[in-house]
């Protein structure tokens, strides 16, 4: 997909899986892309960096380079500092803990990481008058207004949603949902995960260890992701040309509207 109408963006989980799927087709596509890290590199106390797709680090601005803030986003002065500094004209909020643990100790980072971050990139958005934020959800939440999450993350990610929509129909911020289901291709270095899990077990010449298989999901490939991601940050730019925009969650497992 081409990227039209997008000058700057901020990307958080740029450096994930998808983030940096997505950051490299940003990247090429000429827009300049912008992420955030808890950690400087190298150890140091840098607050804004320079590093390439391949992961040279600098200071100074390089062709093919993306730019890097040093910030904690669980902190609502960070998220609004940000926001203001870079002005993105798109926010992609992927960066999570995600786990399906369901132990209690894993409640507060959780939710720490998985919803305050959310809702301060979401208030600062609407205060700072920043373009489309898109908001990466997952296919745990809860389809049910009256089901339990099965998990703190699941829980997480359906506070986030539901924030994301009074927002939208409040505050009028831009803001969209991409429930993401499993995701695999090239750049993804968990082992643990299905594909390459299974793909490893066979080169090896081992059996791979499965569960019953009664859970039906779908799989979609990484570059399909940022398509709808790209596609999700765009929509808002057509509206004002004429188009419509009648939903705002999108299910990336089988391209059905859920919101």
């Amino acid at each position: 997909m081409m990227v039209n109408s997008i000058g700057r963006v901020l990307v958080t989980g740029a450096s994930g899986f998808i983030g940096t799927a997505l950051c490299k087709r940003l990247i090429a596509s000429g827009v300049e892309v912008h992420g955030v890290s808890r950690n400087p590199p190298l150890g140091g106390h840098a607050q804004h960096w320079w590093r390439s797709v391949a992961g040279g680090i600098g200071h100074d601005a390089r062709v093919s380079e993306m730019q890097w803030w040093n910030a904690d986003l669980v902190e609502l002065e960070a998220a609004r500092s940000l926001t203001r500094a870079i002005q993105p004209d798109a926010v992609f909020h992927l960066a999570s803990i995600a786990t399906g643990s369901r132990s209690l100790e894993k409640v507060l980072p959780v939710f720490q990481n998985n919803f305050i971050t959310a809702f301060n990139l979401l208030v600062s958005s609407a205060e700072n008058s920043a373009g489309r934020m898109v908001l990466a959800g997952s296919f745990e939440e809860p389809d049910e207004a009256d089901s339990a999450p099965c998990s703190p993350y699941a829980a997480a990610k359906w506070a986030a949603s539901g924030y994301s929509r009074m927002f939208h129909a409040l505050y009028q911020v831009p803001v969209v949902v991409a429930k993401i289901f499993m995701v695999y291709g090239p750049g993804q270095i968990d082992y643990t995960k299905l594909i390459p899990y299974v793909t490893l077990s066979l080169l090896r010449g081992e059996a791979p260890k499965l569960s019953n298989g009664v859970r039906l999901v779908d799989w979609i490939y990484v570059d399909d992701v940022v398509d709808g991601l790209i596609g999700c940050a765009q929509a808002y730019r057509r509206s004002h040309r004429g188009a419509r925009i009648r939903r705002d969650a999108f299910d990336t497992g089988n391209c059905w509207a859920v919101g």
